[in-house]
Parts: structure tokens; sequence; C-alpha cells
């Protein structure tokens, strides 16, 4: 054997393949119906293809310098190149042919692959029956990898059709907060400074950790493992929320003591955690690891990132989108994050216009008074504040109150409403009180 041939592939291929999908969306579609990452030769290539299937996927625009953002190169050294690729004019209606000799070429080099690990076995002396045995399991695994990739496409229109109809939703994505979020879900809640988003997002971890729904205080089907990454507060602040949402909990949960509690996971970075660099993503996604959490509660927005030279807060945020979209999809969790109003609109996240469509539920919670220097008062009865949804939830069956209050004593720090006993809190209750799920009867036994 000629160890110093090279394995087949087409690197004009690969590049044009990319180069349609940069420049219109339909080459996109053909190619990630036809295509994996590691279909590509170049590593540089695959990792490219894979930020344009992650874009794509979340219906995001796919542009030259959000993917340069999102590779491991940086900004500097991948835009050059890639917008290369695209000043060569690929021809966008050639993309699946492109794509085909890709994929000819990527199944080719898994039959190489398979007949070096055979004169291995060979050369290595091994007996003729264990040669044999792996002999006819790699004839077997070539065969699967043919029916494959020819049912490639065939099994991406199977998978979109299933979930269309909505078979076995409550398994596909469970509910870790009863009627708010799902697992595979994002949220987002918008506020001023000093409301206590971050409390109300904690909350949300120490209820789901629990078992117990953050709104109601009523226990839920099971407690969901959290992971709260804390970029802002102080040590100060954490350990007060913590304190006011334990003897919370106690009550909802019944228990003697506090440390009778389940705690989530905290990876605090008071200075920020640029999750688009590579340190950044590392300290992250290995928190991720080791806590294996269906809900990751992170925030606020503006400490997740910093803006590249020549990117704007549109770029920027699409960036992050897509590191994002990546760690849910790999790790299949559930997120919650925050942020800041914008200036001079108190009623939708700051910065790029972005974050108004990205998640899946989007809300911003509003003091009586809009004054920014105003506080809310923590005690008595609590302050009402209002809910307004900046995001239709893309989930029918996601509902949101109209109102919380805010620091009541011998609740929750954030709480629904007057609810004498929460153990008995029902569907009919709801109902009576807010009208139901989204303006609509909810069926009774559906109760949280």
């Amino acid at each position: 054997m000629n160890q110093s041939r090279l394995p087949p592939h087409d690197l004009d291929a690969e590049r044009a393949v990319l180069g349609a999908c940069l420049i219109a969306n339909e080459a996109c579609i053909a190619a990630i119906e036809t295509l994996q990452p590691g279909d590509f030769y170049a590593p540089q290539h695959a990792a490219v293809f894979d930020a344009i299937r992650i874009l794509t996927l979340a219906e995001e625009r796919v542009e030259p310098i959000v993917i340069a953002s999102m590779l491991p190169d940086g900004l500097d050294t991948a835009l050059p190149w890639l917008l290369d690729m695209l000043n060569a004019s690929p021809s966008v209606s050639n993309t699946r042919r492109y794509a085909s000799t890709v994929l000819e070429h990527s199944k080719s080099r898994s039959l190489i692959m398979i007949g070096s690990q055979l004169v291995d076995s060979g050369y290595n002396g091994e007996p003729a029956a264990d040669v044999a045995r792996v002999f006819s399991e790699q004839l077997s695994e070539s065969e699967l990898l043919r029916r494959h990739a020819d049912a490639r496409i065939k099994g991406f229109y199977e998978d979109m059709a299933t979930l269309d109809t909505g078979e076995d939703r409550g398994e596909a994505q469970p509910w870790i907060a009863e009627g708010l979020l799902r697992r595979g879900q994002r949220l987002l809640i918008a506020a001023k400074a000093g409301l206590g988003k971050s409390t109300l997002l904690r909350q949300l971890a120490f209820c789901a950790e629990n078992g117990v729904h953050p709104w109601t205080g009523q226990r839920t089907e099971k407690p969901r493992r959290a992971l709260v990454v804390e970029l802002e507060a102080g040590d100060w602040d954490i350990t007060a929320s913590m304190r006011s949402i334990l003897f919370g909990l106690k009550r909802s949960c019944d228990v003697a003591s506090v440390f009778d509690l389940s705690r989530p996971a905290l990876l605090h970075r008071p200075g920020g955690l640029d999750i688009r660099s590579s340190e950044g993503m590392a300290a992250l996604e290995a928190a991720i690891q080791r806590v294996s959490p269906e809900l990751v509660v992170i925030g606020p927005v503006k400490y997740m990132s910093i803006i590249r030279p020549g990117e704007n807060y549109e770029t920027a945020a699409l960036a992050l989108h897509g590191v994002l979209n990546t760690l849910s999809s790999r790790y299949r969790f559930a997120l919650a994050m925050e942020a800041h109003f914008s200036r001079g609109d108190h009623g939708a996240p700051g910065g790029s216009e972005r974050w108004v469509d990205w998640p899946d539920v989007g809300f911003s919670i509003h003091p009586p008074e809009e004054d920014v220097t105003t506080r809310v008062v923590v005690g008595g009865t609590g302050t009402e504040i209002t809910v307004k949804q900046f995001r239709i939830p893309r989930d029918a069956d996601i509902w949101l109150p109209s109102k919380l209050i805010r620091g009541a004593d011998r609740r929750l720090p954030w709480s629904v409403d007057d609810q004498p006993d929460p153990y008995k809190w029902s569907a009919t209750m709801f109902e009576t009180r807010f009208g139901g799920y989204n303006g609509e009867t909810h069926e009774q036994g559906a109760a949280f």
C-alpha cells in the first residue's frame, strides 16, 4: 500500500458548497439535507459547515462575519478566506451536485478506513477467526454506511414529519417548569437594573432542583438538575437571594429545614464570561459536562460576549446565538437568560433586535413606577409587578401571568397573586383568577 497517497477528496467541491451557502438560503437547505460536517475533508471546511448548519436550523441569516466569529480561528483570520469563497461566485443551482461529490468522497474515505482496519488486523497476527469476525462486522458497517448515506435526505423529512404530528411530544420535550419552559426551549427576561430579574431566574433554578413550580409553589412531576451561571452579581447578592428563595421553598416543600432542599450548581464569574472565546466556551462547557443540567440559567446577556472589531450589535448577537444553540442542542438543556432594557425603550431587551425574536418565551417585568431610580419595596404584602410579553411563546401550552408579586413576606421572592394553600392550587382556580391558559379554559386535571 502506498502510504503517501492522500484520501479521496475534492476541496474545490467543498468550497463550492460553502460558497453557495453563503450566497443563498436554498443552498444551505440543499447542503444540510445531504451532508454532515464530518463529510468534509478539510477541518476548517467542516467547522464552517457546522456553523452554517446551526444558523440555518435556527432560522438565522448565514453571513460571513457571523460564521467567522463562530470559528476557532477568530474573526480576523477566518473572514478573509470566507469572503474569497463568496467572491468566487459558485453556482447556487449546482449545490446538490457539489454536495454529492463531497458525499461520495466521504463514503470512499470511510471504506478506506474500514479496509485499513482489516489490513492492520491481518498484519498484527490476530487469529484467522478473529480477522474473519472483524471482516464480517466491517462489511455490516459498510452496508449500514451506504444505507445511511442513501437515506439521509429522506430521513431528514421523516424526522420533521414526526415532529409536526406532535407524537410523544411530552417525552421529547418534557417540562422543566410546567406551562413555562420545556427542555430545549429558551426563555429571556428583560427588566431595568435592580428589579430582581436575577433573583427570578435563580428562583426558577432552585424550584427546578426541588420539583416545585416557580409561579405557584406547587409540586411538579420531578426535580430537574440546574446550573446557574452568574456573570454580574457579587457573593453578598447571591447569598441574600438564595436565603430568601430557600425559606420560601421550605414552606412550599413542607420540609423541616432549608438544608433538606436541593441547590443548583453555580458557576460564578462576576466580571463576565466571553463564551465566544475558546477559554470562555471551555469554562462553560466544562461546567455543563460536570453538572449535566436540564436547565441552565445565565446572564446578563451583555456580559456573555465581547463585540469584536468590525462587528455591530446585530452580528454579535447572531454569533452568540450560534454558540448558545450549539450548546443547548449538544447537551439538551433548557436555557433561561436575563437582559436589561434598551435605553429609552422599557419593553424589550437592549442591544440587537435579534434578542426579541430568538427566545421561545420572552417577557419583561415592570414596577408600578417606570422611573429608573425607583426601588421596589420588599416586605409586607410585596409589590405588584406587571408582566408584558415581547415575544409571543412559540409553544401554545405556555402560559404567563399578567402580574407577579415581588418580595411578599413568607413567600418565594417572586410569586403569583395571593394563594392561601399552594397544594390546592387547581386548574379551576387558574381559570377563575387568570382566565385559563392563553385566554382559554384549560382542561381539569392539568393543574400545576
